[in-house]
């Protein structure tokens, strides 16, 4: 579960610190932000 959201969070960042992500990017980077506070 760790590795899972390290690897979710290295993905995160590299996200925004490449170009600008894809529309269709942006909604997968919010699901990914709100599940932590959801308890997953």
């Amino acid at each position: 579960m760790a590795a899972t959201l390290a690897l979710l969070a290295g993905l995160t960042v590299y996200l925004y610190l490449s170009e600008p992500p894809p529309p269709r990017v942006v909604p997968y980077i919010g699901i990914m932000s709100a599940m932590p506070r959801a308890g997953f």
